[in-house]
């Protein structure tokens, strides 16, 4: 059976109708993989996102680095991004961003306010003052392309830590990066996880697992977004300040929300 092909004409579609538009500045979240067979692969998603928005509009995408050996130095201009996907890739690639100086959760920027991940200091992965707080200050969009809450949506952790949920704990972790000058510095990151007891052996020992789909659900359940559909997938767009609000309120009533028991954890 062929791979279907999702062109150029396909994704500027694709776009509207899920209400791209003008002006947007847009964090990117993608599976490309959901698109089949791409004309020119990430190069058509990056363009039609350009064409999408326009020259008033930002993109970003994630530039993750979390599994890193230790002892490593993050230096943001010149450390890759680690598994982000093909989109991230070629971002990086095309050069001209402005990335969030993070060792663990930065972000790559093009556009008029990709200045606001250079107003983070990046001692912050989860808590006040990280890449996340900007997205919502600045009034960001957020696009899943081909994938749920639950495969992408890292915002949701944001929320976590706004919502002090009890499965997740304050943490602070020893990191190496690169400053402006060219020297290396230790720094310690604040971060927001889940306690040491739930990392090892992977996802083993996890007591919960997470579930941010409810939030998807919820705020389609709400009329406030829909799901448009890929060749192997969907996608969803929303401004990040209402996937905000709706997930806080969640939360707030029912703290286990976003999770699901780990049927699997040890006891």
């Amino acid at each position: 059976m062929p791979i279907p092909l999702t062109t150029d004409t396909d994704l500027d579609r694709h776009f509207e109708e899920l209400g791209l538009k003008e002006g947007d500045d847009v964090l990117v979240h993608s599976r490309l993989l959901s698109c089949g067979r791409l004309e020119h692969g990430a190069a058509s998603v990056y363009n039609a996102l350009k064409r999408a928005i326009g020259d008033r509009g930002t993109i970003i995408v994630p530039s993750f680095n979390l599994y890193m050996p230790e002892g490593y130095v993050f230096d943001p201009e010149g450390t890759p991004p680690q598994g982000m996907g093909s989109l991230t890739n070629y971002v990086w690639d095309l050069g001209g961003w402005t990335r969030s100086a993070c060792p663990i959760h930065s972000h790559l920027a093009i556009g008029p306010k990709a200045h606001m991940l250079a107003e983070v200091t990046g001692n912050v992965s989860l808590g006040e003052g990280c890449d996340f707080e900007q997205f919502l200050k600045h009034e960001v969009n957020m696009l899943m392309l081909g994938l749920s809450y639950t495969e992408g949506a890292s915002y949701m952790h944001y929320v976590e830590y706004v919502t002090h949920v009890p499965y997740r704990v304050p943490l602070e972790l020893a990191r190496k990066r690169m400053n402006a000058n060219g020297e290396e510095e230790d720094i310690i990151v604040q971060y927001y996880g889940r306690p040491t007891a739930d990392l090892r052996d992977g996802n083993k020992h996890r007591a919960y697992n997470e579930h941010y789909v409810a939030v998807e659900e919820q705020l389609i359940k709400d009329g406030q977004m829909k799901r448009v559909r890929l060749p192997f997938g969907y996608s969803t767009y929303i401004p990040v300040m209402t996937a905000h609000e709706t997930a806080v309120k969640m939360v707030e009533q029912a703290p286990y929300a976003m999770v699901t028991k780990n049927t699997d954890s040890a006891p």
